[in-house]
């Protein structure tokens, strides 16, 4: 059974960005605060740094402050606020950018 998955990708394809990943982190709502999405992104990024790469983005839904709280204790700050860029379940929503520096 999958409990979830996590992977990084290009953040912007210009030359100036090769150093920067986007990253996302899905958990399975019947495993949420089990620990799989703290050791999912500690895994991403263990593997960034290794890569030689020196900065992850990630993009929360600003109503998941689980998902804050969680990026922020992995040394995430919270970059910017995207206001209605995104639907979910048919309701606008707002995207947090948040960035380590690695």
């Amino acid at each position: 059974m999958v409990l979830g998955y996590a992977s990084y990708g290009v953040f912007r394809d210009f030359p100036g960005y090769v150093n920067t990943v986007e990253h996302s982190v899905y958990v399975t709502p019947t495993a949420h605060r089990r620990g799989i999405g703290r050791a999912l992104l500690e895994s991403l990024i263990a593997r960034a740094n290794e890569a030689g790469l020196k900065a992850m983005v990630g993009g929360v839904d600003a109503a998941n402050t689980a998902s804050i709280a969680l990026h922020e204790s992995l040394g995430f700050e919270v970059q910017g606020c995207l206001k209605g860029v995104g639907y979910k379940f048919g309701q606008p929503l707002d995207l947090v950018f948040m960035v380590r520096q690695l």
